[in-house]
Protein backbone atom coordinates (compact mmCIF):
# COMPACT_ATOMS: atom_id res chain seq x y z
CA UNK A 1 0.00 0.00 0.00
CA UNK A 2 1.05 3.61 -1.10
CA UNK A 3 1.47 5.78 2.07
CA UNK A 4 1.19 9.24 2.03
CA UNK A 5 4.05 11.10 3.62
CA UNK A 6 3.00 14.71 5.49
CA UNK A 7 6.40 16.89 5.25
CA UNK A 8 5.36 19.18 8.33
CA UNK A 9 8.46 20.75 8.95
CA UNK A 10 8.95 22.92 5.89
CA UNK A 11 12.05 25.52 5.87
CA UNK A 12 10.87 29.42 6.60
CA UNK A 13 12.39 30.92 3.95
CA UNK A 14 9.72 29.24 1.76
CA UNK A 15 7.01 30.71 3.04
CA UNK A 16 8.08 34.12 2.88
CA UNK A 17 8.81 34.46 -0.80
CA UNK A 18 8.61 37.75 -2.30
CA UNK A 19 5.12 38.16 -3.87
CA UNK A 20 6.42 39.56 -6.92
CA UNK A 21 6.83 36.10 -8.38
CA UNK A 22 3.82 34.06 -7.66
CA UNK A 23 4.60 31.68 -9.73
CA UNK A 24 7.48 30.50 -7.22
CA UNK A 25 4.62 30.71 -4.64
CA UNK A 26 2.20 28.68 -6.56
CA UNK A 27 5.25 26.17 -7.59
CA UNK A 28 5.77 25.58 -3.55
CA UNK A 29 2.39 24.90 -3.40
CA UNK A 30 1.54 22.44 -6.27
CA UNK A 31 4.96 20.47 -5.26
CA UNK A 32 4.11 20.08 -1.31
CA UNK A 33 0.57 18.67 -2.55
CA UNK A 34 1.96 16.31 -4.69
CA UNK A 35 4.55 15.19 -1.97
CA UNK A 36 2.22 15.05 0.71
CA UNK A 37 -1.06 13.95 -0.76
CA UNK A 38 0.89 11.31 -2.89
CA UNK A 39 4.34 10.48 -2.30
CA UNK A 40 5.36 7.43 0.05
CA UNK A 41 8.91 7.31 1.02
CA UNK A 42 8.90 3.37 1.69
CA UNK A 43 8.90 3.45 -1.72
CA UNK A 44 10.08 6.13 -3.15
CA UNK A 45 7.35 6.58 -5.55
CA UNK A 46 4.36 8.83 -6.27
CA UNK A 47 1.30 7.34 -5.87
CA UNK A 48 -0.52 6.60 -8.94
CA UNK A 49 1.77 7.21 -11.47
CA UNK A 50 3.61 5.09 -13.52
CA UNK A 51 7.42 4.32 -13.09
CA UNK A 52 8.02 6.71 -15.89
CA UNK A 53 5.70 9.72 -14.69
CA UNK A 54 7.41 9.28 -10.84
CA UNK A 55 10.57 9.72 -12.55
CA UNK A 56 9.52 13.08 -14.20
CA UNK A 57 7.57 14.52 -11.13
CA UNK A 58 10.54 13.48 -9.04
CA UNK A 59 13.06 15.46 -12.00
CA UNK A 60 10.56 18.52 -11.22
CA UNK A 61 10.78 18.48 -7.83
CA UNK A 62 14.25 18.90 -7.54
CA UNK A 63 13.62 21.90 -9.94
CA UNK A 64 11.55 23.38 -7.64
CA UNK A 65 14.06 23.15 -5.41
CA UNK A 66 16.60 24.40 -7.34
CA UNK A 67 14.30 27.81 -8.45
CA UNK A 68 13.05 28.67 -5.24
CA UNK A 69 16.05 27.80 -3.03
CA UNK A 70 13.95 25.77 -1.08
CA UNK A 71 14.99 22.67 0.76
CA UNK A 72 12.47 20.90 2.40
CA UNK A 73 12.16 18.39 0.17
CA UNK A 74 15.46 17.18 0.10
CA UNK A 75 14.75 14.23 1.68
CA UNK A 76 12.30 13.07 -0.81
CA UNK A 77 15.35 12.63 -3.15
CA UNK A 78 16.93 10.77 -0.51
CA UNK A 79 14.58 8.07 0.04
CA UNK A 80 13.61 7.84 -3.61
CA UNK A 81 17.22 7.15 -4.17
CA UNK A 82 17.62 4.67 -1.79
CA UNK A 83 14.37 2.83 -2.32
CA UNK A 84 14.25 2.58 -5.94
CA UNK A 85 15.88 0.02 -8.19
CA UNK A 86 18.41 1.19 -10.93
CA UNK A 87 16.82 -0.59 -13.57
CA UNK A 88 12.90 0.22 -12.71
CA UNK A 89 11.50 -2.20 -15.47
CA UNK A 90 11.81 -3.29 -19.02
CA UNK A 91 11.62 -0.34 -21.25
CA UNK A 92 14.81 1.61 -22.25
CA UNK A 93 12.65 4.84 -22.36
CA UNK A 94 11.20 4.51 -18.55
CA UNK A 95 15.26 3.40 -17.51
CA UNK A 96 16.47 7.10 -18.85
CA UNK A 97 13.20 8.90 -17.50
CA UNK A 98 15.57 8.41 -14.18
CA UNK A 99 18.79 8.74 -15.70
CA UNK A 100 17.86 12.57 -16.10
CA UNK A 101 15.95 12.81 -12.98
CA UNK A 102 19.54 12.05 -10.76
CA UNK A 103 21.42 14.23 -13.25
CA UNK A 104 18.41 17.23 -12.03
CA UNK A 105 18.32 15.80 -8.36
CA UNK A 106 22.41 16.32 -8.22
CA UNK A 107 21.95 19.88 -9.35
CA UNK A 108 19.56 20.31 -6.26
CA UNK A 109 21.31 18.63 -4.10
CA UNK A 110 24.99 17.98 -4.55
CA UNK A 111 25.17 13.99 -3.68
CA UNK A 112 27.33 12.13 -6.27
CA UNK A 113 25.76 8.78 -5.65
CA UNK A 114 22.92 10.19 -8.09
CA UNK A 115 25.39 11.32 -11.15
CA UNK A 116 26.74 7.67 -10.39
CA UNK A 117 23.25 6.06 -10.82
CA UNK A 118 22.74 7.95 -14.08
CA UNK A 119 26.24 6.34 -15.11
CA UNK A 120 24.80 3.33 -14.18
CA UNK A 121 21.89 3.70 -15.82
CA UNK A 122 23.58 5.17 -19.36
CA UNK A 123 25.96 1.97 -19.33
CA UNK A 124 22.70 -0.53 -19.17
CA UNK A 125 21.70 1.23 -21.85
CA UNK A 126 24.67 1.35 -24.18
CA UNK A 127 24.84 -2.43 -23.20
CA UNK A 128 21.63 -3.75 -23.54
CA UNK A 129 19.58 -0.96 -26.17
CA UNK A 130 21.60 -0.06 -29.00
CA UNK A 131 21.06 -1.91 -31.81
CA UNK A 132 21.92 -2.37 -35.32
CA UNK A 133 18.75 -2.31 -36.24
CA UNK A 134 17.55 0.98 -39.09
CA UNK A 135 20.79 1.85 -38.92
CA UNK A 136 21.22 1.74 -35.08
CA UNK A 137 19.48 3.77 -32.63
CA UNK A 138 18.22 2.62 -29.28
CA UNK A 139 15.25 0.35 -28.79
CA UNK A 140 12.19 1.63 -27.07
CA UNK A 141 11.06 -1.87 -25.64
CA UNK A 142 12.81 -5.55 -25.97
CA UNK A 143 10.26 -8.03 -27.08
CA UNK A 144 10.72 -9.90 -23.32
CA UNK A 145 8.26 -6.59 -22.41
CA UNK A 146 5.49 -8.12 -24.23
CA UNK A 147 5.87 -5.94 -27.70
CA UNK A 148 4.03 -8.63 -30.31
CA UNK A 149 4.98 -6.67 -33.66
CA UNK A 150 9.18 -6.81 -33.43
CA UNK A 151 11.61 -4.24 -31.84
CA UNK A 152 10.78 -0.13 -32.12
CA UNK A 153 12.93 2.83 -32.61
CA UNK A 154 10.84 5.63 -31.37
CA UNK A 155 12.12 9.38 -31.24
CA UNK A 156 11.65 9.78 -27.31
CA UNK A 157 13.94 6.80 -26.32
CA UNK A 158 16.57 8.28 -28.45
CA UNK A 159 16.28 11.99 -27.43
CA UNK A 160 16.40 10.75 -23.80
CA UNK A 161 19.93 8.86 -25.17
CA UNK A 162 21.16 12.05 -26.61
CA UNK A 163 20.09 14.13 -23.35
CA UNK A 164 21.69 11.71 -21.15
CA UNK A 165 25.33 11.35 -22.86
CA UNK A 166 25.03 15.35 -23.05
CA UNK A 167 23.75 15.62 -19.17
CA UNK A 168 26.54 12.73 -17.93
CA UNK A 169 29.41 14.84 -20.26
CA UNK A 170 30.73 17.22 -17.35
CA UNK A 171 30.61 14.62 -15.22
CA UNK A 172 33.27 11.89 -17.57
CA UNK A 173 36.70 12.34 -15.78
CA UNK A 174 35.33 12.49 -12.40
CA UNK A 175 33.33 8.98 -13.64
CA UNK A 176 36.72 7.56 -14.44
CA UNK A 177 35.72 7.56 -18.18
CA UNK A 178 37.65 8.92 -20.87
CA UNK A 179 36.71 13.03 -20.80
CA UNK A 180 35.04 12.25 -24.60
CA UNK A 181 33.04 9.53 -23.89
CA UNK A 182 29.58 10.66 -23.37
CA UNK A 183 29.79 13.60 -25.71
CA UNK A 184 30.83 10.74 -28.67
CA UNK A 185 28.03 8.73 -27.34
CA UNK A 186 25.33 12.18 -28.06
CA UNK A 187 27.47 12.81 -31.41
CA UNK A 188 26.70 9.07 -32.54
CA UNK A 189 23.03 9.56 -31.32
CA UNK A 190 22.12 13.04 -32.80
CA UNK A 191 23.74 11.84 -36.34
CA UNK A 192 21.82 8.64 -35.82
CA UNK A 193 18.69 10.92 -35.35
CA UNK A 194 19.24 13.65 -38.23
CA UNK A 195 19.04 10.63 -40.61
CA UNK A 196 16.79 8.99 -39.09
CA UNK A 197 13.71 10.95 -41.24
CA UNK A 198 11.49 11.78 -37.85
CA UNK A 199 11.85 15.70 -38.28
CA UNK A 200 9.44 16.62 -40.81
CA UNK A 201 9.03 19.02 -43.15
CA UNK A 202 6.70 20.84 -40.48
CA UNK A 203 9.89 21.06 -38.21
CA UNK A 204 8.76 18.55 -36.00
CA UNK A 205 9.81 14.98 -34.88
CA UNK A 206 6.74 12.02 -34.99
CA UNK A 207 6.69 9.46 -32.92
CA UNK A 208 9.23 6.66 -34.69
CA UNK A 209 9.99 4.46 -37.54
CA UNK A 210 8.28 1.75 -39.69
CA UNK A 211 8.99 -1.51 -40.29
CA UNK A 212 10.80 -0.36 -43.09
CA UNK A 213 12.85 2.04 -40.60
CA UNK A 214 11.10 5.25 -42.41
CA UNK A 215 9.15 7.88 -40.61
CA UNK A 216 6.18 6.42 -39.29
CA UNK A 217 4.07 9.80 -39.13
CA UNK A 218 2.91 8.88 -36.01
CA UNK A 219 1.37 11.96 -33.68
CA UNK A 220 3.85 14.94 -33.08
CA UNK A 221 3.78 14.45 -29.28
CA UNK A 222 4.58 17.56 -27.18
CA UNK A 223 7.28 15.75 -25.44
CA UNK A 224 9.31 14.58 -28.47
CA UNK A 225 9.52 18.27 -29.70
CA UNK A 226 10.78 19.00 -25.94
CA UNK A 227 13.45 16.70 -24.27
CA UNK A 228 15.72 17.21 -27.89
CA UNK A 229 15.67 20.87 -27.52
CA UNK A 230 18.16 20.59 -24.15
CA UNK A 231 19.90 17.70 -25.82
CA UNK A 232 20.37 19.58 -28.65
CA UNK A 233 21.51 22.80 -26.44
CA UNK A 234 24.26 21.07 -24.98
CA UNK A 235 25.39 19.42 -27.72
CA UNK A 236 25.98 22.99 -29.34
CA UNK A 237 27.80 24.21 -26.25
CA UNK A 238 30.19 21.55 -26.02
CA UNK A 239 31.29 21.16 -29.75
CA UNK A 240 30.91 24.68 -30.61
CA UNK A 241 28.05 24.06 -33.38
CA UNK A 242 25.82 27.38 -33.38
CA UNK A 243 23.89 24.82 -35.86
CA UNK A 244 22.83 22.45 -33.41
CA UNK A 245 21.09 25.82 -31.26
CA UNK A 246 19.34 26.73 -34.47
CA UNK A 247 17.49 23.52 -34.80
CA UNK A 248 16.36 23.75 -31.70
CA UNK A 249 15.12 26.80 -31.83
CA UNK A 250 13.24 25.83 -35.01
CA UNK A 251 11.69 23.05 -33.33
CA UNK A 252 10.51 25.30 -30.82
CA UNK A 253 8.89 27.23 -32.71
CA UNK A 254 7.18 25.07 -34.79
CA UNK A 255 5.54 23.92 -31.71
CA UNK A 256 4.82 27.20 -30.33
CA UNK A 257 2.76 27.64 -33.95
CA UNK A 258 1.70 24.21 -34.12
CA UNK A 259 0.87 22.54 -31.03
CA UNK A 260 -1.21 25.62 -29.39
CA UNK A 261 -4.15 27.17 -29.04
CA UNK A 262 -4.81 30.87 -28.82
CA UNK A 263 -1.41 30.46 -27.38
CA UNK A 264 -1.67 28.02 -25.03
CA UNK A 265 0.51 24.40 -25.52
CA UNK A 266 -2.61 21.13 -26.10
CA UNK A 267 -1.32 17.95 -26.92
CA UNK A 268 -2.86 16.00 -30.02
CA UNK A 269 -4.99 13.24 -27.98
CA UNK A 270 -7.52 16.50 -27.52
CA UNK A 271 -9.63 15.53 -24.67
CA UNK A 272 -9.02 11.58 -24.83
CA UNK A 273 -5.43 11.68 -23.44
CA UNK A 274 -4.31 8.42 -21.11
CA UNK A 275 -2.23 8.77 -18.12
CA UNK A 276 0.76 8.81 -20.15
CA UNK A 277 0.05 11.74 -22.33
CA UNK A 278 -1.25 13.88 -19.97
CA UNK A 279 2.15 14.40 -18.77
CA UNK A 280 3.34 15.23 -22.27
CA UNK A 281 3.16 19.09 -22.26
CA UNK A 282 4.89 19.38 -18.86
CA UNK A 283 8.12 17.80 -20.36
CA UNK A 284 8.35 19.70 -23.19
CA UNK A 285 7.91 23.08 -21.17
CA UNK A 286 10.82 21.95 -18.89
CA UNK A 287 13.42 21.34 -21.59
CA UNK A 288 12.12 24.19 -23.88
CA UNK A 289 12.95 26.25 -20.28
CA UNK A 290 16.66 24.49 -19.80
CA UNK A 291 17.14 25.46 -23.72
CA UNK A 292 15.90 28.98 -23.03
CA UNK A 293 17.94 29.60 -19.44
CA UNK A 294 21.16 28.72 -21.79
CA UNK A 295 20.52 30.59 -24.82
CA UNK A 296 18.83 33.76 -25.91
CA UNK A 297 15.39 32.57 -27.01
CA UNK A 298 12.40 35.44 -25.51
CA UNK A 299 9.94 33.58 -27.89
CA UNK A 300 10.29 30.98 -25.07
CA UNK A 301 10.16 32.93 -22.05
CA UNK A 302 7.40 34.46 -22.93
CA UNK A 303 5.79 31.41 -23.93
CA UNK A 304 6.09 29.88 -20.82
CA UNK A 305 4.99 32.28 -18.74
CA UNK A 306 2.04 33.06 -21.18
CA UNK A 307 1.25 29.28 -20.27
CA UNK A 308 1.52 29.13 -16.20
CA UNK A 309 -0.53 32.13 -16.73
CA UNK A 310 -3.25 30.32 -18.38
CA UNK A 311 -2.98 27.34 -15.49
CA UNK A 312 -3.21 29.44 -12.72
CA UNK A 313 -6.19 31.66 -14.47
CA UNK A 314 -8.25 28.93 -16.23
CA UNK A 315 -7.41 25.45 -15.03
CA UNK A 316 -7.36 25.29 -11.32
CA UNK A 317 -9.52 22.38 -10.27
CA UNK A 318 -12.09 22.98 -7.60
CA UNK A 319 -9.50 20.51 -4.98
CA UNK A 320 -6.80 23.10 -5.97
CA UNK A 321 -5.41 20.39 -8.68
CA UNK A 322 -4.30 21.29 -12.27
CA UNK A 323 -6.16 19.81 -14.81
CA UNK A 324 -5.09 18.55 -18.16
CA UNK A 325 -6.34 21.24 -20.28
CA UNK A 326 -4.51 24.40 -19.49
CA UNK A 327 -6.76 27.01 -21.46
CA UNK A 328 -9.28 25.26 -19.15
CA UNK A 329 -11.69 24.87 -17.29
CA UNK A 330 -10.51 21.86 -15.48
CA UNK A 331 -12.67 18.92 -16.41
CA UNK A 332 -9.80 15.94 -16.03
CA UNK A 333 -7.53 16.11 -13.30
CA UNK A 334 -4.64 13.29 -11.92
CA UNK A 335 -1.47 13.37 -10.56
CA UNK A 336 0.20 13.09 -13.88
CA UNK A 337 -1.64 16.32 -15.02
CA UNK A 338 -0.44 18.33 -11.53
CA UNK A 339 2.89 17.53 -12.16
CA UNK A 340 2.52 18.32 -15.89
CA UNK A 341 1.34 21.56 -14.44
CA UNK A 342 4.22 22.00 -12.26
CA UNK A 343 6.42 22.17 -15.04
CA UNK A 344 4.91 25.36 -16.05
CA UNK A 345 5.05 27.16 -12.67
CA UNK A 346 8.19 26.11 -12.09
CA UNK A 347 9.18 27.19 -15.21
CA UNK A 348 7.89 30.37 -14.84
CA UNK A 349 9.78 31.22 -11.68
CA UNK A 350 12.22 34.53 -12.06
CA UNK A 351 10.83 35.09 -15.66
CA UNK A 352 8.41 38.44 -14.68
CA UNK A 353 6.67 40.01 -12.27
CA UNK A 354 3.06 41.19 -11.65
CA UNK A 355 0.93 43.78 -10.28
CA UNK A 356 -2.23 41.60 -9.81
CA UNK A 357 -4.00 43.16 -6.72
CA UNK A 358 -4.35 39.55 -5.11
CA UNK A 359 -0.80 38.00 -4.70
CA UNK A 360 0.61 34.36 -3.17
CA UNK A 361 2.99 34.87 -0.23
CA UNK A 362 3.86 31.53 0.81
CA UNK A 363 2.60 28.24 2.67
CA UNK A 364 0.39 28.46 5.24
CA UNK A 365 -2.03 30.88 7.36
CA UNK A 366 -1.12 34.15 7.08
CA UNK A 367 -0.26 35.81 10.17
CA UNK A 368 2.23 38.95 11.41
CA UNK A 369 6.06 39.00 11.99
CA UNK A 370 4.98 37.73 15.29
CA UNK A 371 3.47 34.75 13.97
CA UNK A 372 -0.30 35.97 15.48
CA UNK A 373 -2.88 35.85 13.67
CA UNK A 374 -5.55 38.36 12.58
CA UNK A 375 -8.99 38.12 12.79
CA UNK A 376 -11.04 36.21 10.30
CA UNK A 377 -14.09 35.53 9.07
CA UNK A 378 -14.20 31.58 7.73
CA UNK A 379 -16.00 28.61 6.12
CA UNK A 380 -15.81 24.72 5.81
CA UNK A 381 -15.97 23.16 2.25
CA UNK A 382 -14.97 26.39 0.02
CA UNK A 383 -12.96 25.92 -2.93
CA UNK A 384 -9.92 28.74 -3.69
CA UNK A 385 -12.24 30.29 -6.02
CA UNK A 386 -15.18 30.65 -3.73
CA UNK A 387 -12.66 32.21 -0.79
CA UNK A 388 -10.85 34.53 -3.34
CA UNK A 389 -14.09 35.88 -4.35
CA UNK A 390 -15.46 35.88 -1.33
CA UNK A 391 -12.31 37.69 -0.22
CA UNK A 392 -12.74 40.64 -2.87
CA UNK A 393 -16.31 41.80 -1.67
CA UNK A 394 -15.66 41.53 1.97
CA UNK A 395 -14.99 44.63 3.76
CA UNK A 396 -11.44 45.02 5.74
CA UNK A 397 -10.06 42.14 4.01
CA UNK A 398 -6.24 42.36 3.24
CA UNK A 399 -5.38 38.97 3.07
CA UNK A 400 -7.27 35.53 2.92
CA UNK A 401 -5.10 32.02 3.52
CA UNK A 402 -7.01 28.64 1.79
CA UNK A 403 -6.50 25.19 3.24
CA UNK A 404 -7.47 22.36 0.65
CA UNK A 405 -6.90 18.67 2.11
CA UNK A 406 -5.74 15.49 0.40
CA UNK A 407 -9.52 14.95 0.66
CA UNK A 408 -9.99 18.03 -1.55
CA UNK A 409 -12.57 19.56 0.90
CA UNK A 410 -11.26 23.49 1.61
CA UNK A 411 -11.11 25.63 4.67
CA UNK A 412 -11.24 29.50 4.20
CA UNK A 413 -10.38 32.01 6.73
CA UNK A 414 -10.59 35.58 4.95
CA UNK A 415 -8.32 37.98 7.32
CA UNK A 416 -10.49 41.12 8.36
CA UNK A 417 -10.01 44.36 10.35
CA UNK A 418 -14.00 45.06 10.01
CA UNK A 419 -15.38 42.70 12.51
CA UNK A 420 -18.29 39.87 12.28
CA UNK A 421 -20.41 42.20 10.46
CA UNK A 422 -17.98 42.24 7.39
CA UNK A 423 -18.63 37.98 7.14
CA UNK A 424 -20.03 37.16 4.08
CA UNK A 425 -22.89 34.74 4.26
CA UNK A 426 -22.16 31.44 5.54
CA UNK A 427 -18.88 32.40 6.83
CA UNK A 428 -18.21 32.74 10.36
CA UNK A 429 -15.93 34.90 12.51
CA UNK A 430 -13.18 34.30 14.43
CA UNK A 431 -11.14 37.28 16.81
CA UNK A 432 -7.35 37.82 16.42
CA UNK A 433 -4.52 39.88 17.63
CA UNK A 434 -3.02 40.84 14.35
CA UNK A 435 -3.74 44.15 12.95
CA UNK A 436 -1.17 43.58 9.46
CA UNK A 437 -0.39 40.49 7.00
CA UNK A 438 2.98 39.77 6.80
CA UNK A 439 4.09 36.30 6.48
CA UNK A 440 2.85 33.04 6.60
CA UNK A 441 3.48 30.21 8.88
CA UNK A 442 4.40 27.47 6.78
CA UNK A 443 1.60 25.12 7.24
CA UNK A 444 1.09 22.41 4.99
CA UNK A 445 -1.25 22.06 2.02
CA UNK A 446 -2.11 26.04 2.87
CA UNK A 447 -1.37 29.47 0.77
CA UNK A 448 -1.62 32.65 1.91
CA UNK A 449 -2.68 35.63 -0.54
CA UNK A 450 -2.61 39.04 -0.04
CA UNK A 451 -3.99 42.27 -1.08
CA UNK A 452 -1.87 44.32 -2.57
CA UNK A 453 -2.75 47.93 -1.37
Amino acid sequence: KMLSVVWALLALPCAILAASDPFAVRAIAAADRLVTCSYSSSTGFFQNEGWWQSANTLETLSNVIIATKSKQWIDVLESAYYRLPVIVDQCNDDHQWYLLAWLQAYKANPNFSYIRRAAEIFDYIVEHAWTPLCGGGVEWCPSSAGRTNGPYKNAITNELFLSSATGLHPYAAALGRDTNFYLQWAQRTWAWLEGSGMLNSQGLLNDGLNDQCVNNNGTTWTYNQGVLLNGLGELSTYTGNATLADIAKHIAQATMRILTHNGVLFEPCSGACDGDQELFKGIFIRHLNYFANEFTFPDAKAFIVFNARSILANDVCANSNYGLDWSGPCATHTIATMSSALDALVSAVNKTTTTDPWQPIGLGDCTDASAQPMANCYRQGATESECAAAAQRTAGAVAYDIQVGCDGVGFCRIRTLAGAGACPALYSYTPGTATTVTTSNGNSLTVCVVKNL
